[in-house]
């Protein structure tokens, strides 16, 4: 009798103390995943870190490049009563190396959140940085009169001081801006790793995906635990690369 009841003893102190232990372990895995994780004060912690390690003092964050050769050309004729006047037409073209850069704005609206082990952040828009840098030293032109024209250089003239505005126009186009997405979505995820470092929460025990969304990819989402999300951007010891830019077209002249 004594005996069966200094088992029961030992095996309910056995289970007392692997309960404490156990209860020690989910406190020292809550509190890490507590402080500047917890929903509420995650995207505040992101703006008052992240920002600052950015470097940046106008809250610009560049995230993809673009090198390419540009092909402008001006076509200049003379009409009358909506008719062409046999006139012949006079052609310019230009040829230049343009480099357009992309960058997001940290000021913007940004929504970070956290899900079992991933990090997901609906990031700003990537925007054009302008003016579009290009290389007036490597340009190439060439411009032609019609038979009875005479303003092949004034036509030439006209298209590059039209330069500026043109690239503005491509840069911030849908096309040009689709070609570096994932490039930015990349850079981005970087730099929010940079931050979760910084916060010693990139690691097995808390975040091991960051999941990059820009705000016109989630209107068809539903970003609430328990539904399915987008692939990983990043994961911890992994880089998924982001698929090769379509190759800008190069014309010469």
């Amino acid at each position: 009798m004594i005996a069966g009841t200094i088992v029961t003893l030992a095996v309910c102190t056995t289970l007392v103390i692997v309960g404490i232990k156990a209860l020690e372990t989910y406190q020292s895995i809550a509190a890490g995943l507590q402080g500047p994780f917890l929903e509420s004060k995650i995207q505040e912690t992101f703006q008052n870190t992240a920002f600052a390690a950015s470097g940046n003092e106008g809250g610009i964050l560049e995230v993809a490049t673009a090198d390419t050769t540009e092909i402008f050309a001006k076509k200049s004729e003379i009409s009358l009563f909506d008719h062409i006047l046999p006139l012949g037409a006079t052609v310019s073209e230009i040829q230049i190396p343009a480099v357009y850069r992309y960058h997001i704005d940290l000021n913007d609206a940004w929504q970070i959140s956290s899900q079992q082990n991933k990090c997901v952040v609906v990031a700003p828009k990537i925007s054009a940085s302008l003016p579009v840098a290009f290389d007036t030293g490597k340009m190439k032109s060439k411009t032609a009169s019609g038979w009875a024209r005479w303003n092949k250089h004034e036509n030439l003239s006209e298209l590059k001081k039209s330069l500026t505005g043109k690239l503005a126009k491509k840069a911030v186009s849908p096309k040009n801006i689709d070609r570096v997405r994932e490039e930015a979505r990349l850079s981005i995820a970087k730099f929010v790793k940079t931050w979760l470092l910084h916060q010693e929460h990139w690691n097995k025990e808390r975040f091991t995906e960051i999941i990059i969304l820009f705000p016109d990819e989630v209107e068809s989402l539903d970003l609430k635990p328990g539904h399915p999300l987008p692939p990983a951007t990043l994961r911890l010891n992994h880089t998924v690369s982001p698929p090769a830019p379509e190759a800008l077209p190069e014309t010469k002249l």
